[in-house]
């Protein structure tokens, strides 16, 4: 059963990469469920980034570039390079390309979201994924559970 929502899941990323975005912040609180919720966050980004990527090489989406944007870019340089010379090694440079392909999901978000409609089901994603969070919150507590 969880195979069958994971492939209509990608298949509605795969051709609309807006959704992955909205699943991204939808998804984010109920990722802590699993060992690894910064991975799973990564590689939904990486997906939606891919489809991003064929989307704007075929032309269908724009990749539009502002003056912050560069300094997003430059913190992800810095952010790369600090991770690519530390001390920790390997265990320190796969958590600067976690980070990195994070901090990929600013420019997917500035890119994809670009009308009024789309903003706001951004809003209601995140609106909705807190009111359950909250909800969830509130049961535990009335019914005692995990004090």
């Amino acid at each position: 059963m969880l195979t069958i929502v994971f492939l209509i899941g990608l298949s509605l990323i795969l051709s609309n990469p807006e959704i992955g975005v909205i699943f991204a912040l939808f998804l984010a609180p109920f990722l802590s469920i699993f060992s690894s919720p910064a991975i799973l966050l990564g590689l939904l980004i990486l997906i939606t980034s891919f489809s991003y990527t064929v989307k704007l090489i075929r032309g269908k989406r724009i990749l539009k570039i502002e003056l912050i944007d560069f300094t997003v870019i430059l913190f992800l340089l810095t952010l790369y390079f600090s991770g690519a010379i530390t001390a920790g090694g390997h265990q320190g440079y796969r958590e600067v390309l976690l980070s990195c392909v994070l901090l990929f999901g600013y420019f997917l978000v500035v890119n994809l979201m670009r009308t009024e409609k789309w903003l706001h089901r951004c809003v209601l994603a995140l609106v909705s994924s807190g009111t359950v969070v909250a909800l969830v919150g509130i049961l535990q507590y009335v019914l005692g559970l995990f004090t």
